[in-house]
């Protein structure tokens, strides 16, 4: 994320990447500290949506 900046790529496309990139950081530790509760259905879409991001990146970097 920190090198998304100097990427040459739409500003839409970075803005998706980041927020993607902040909320993938922020669940799990809102989890920890009791803000959100835990469910079954966060072990379901959480694993989904780091695949999701990483295909995000990864799309970046083959272009």
């Amino acid at each position: 994320m920190i090198q998304l900046n100097k990427k040459d790529m739409p500003s839409s496309k970075k803005m998706v990447i980041w927020f993607a990139g902040g909320v993938l950081l922020v669940v799990p530790l809102a989890i920890i500290f009791r803000i959100i509760p835990f469910s079954i259905v966060y072990l379901l879409i959480y694993p989904v949506a780091v695949s999701f991001f990483i295909y995000l990146i990864r799309q970046d970097k083959a272009v």
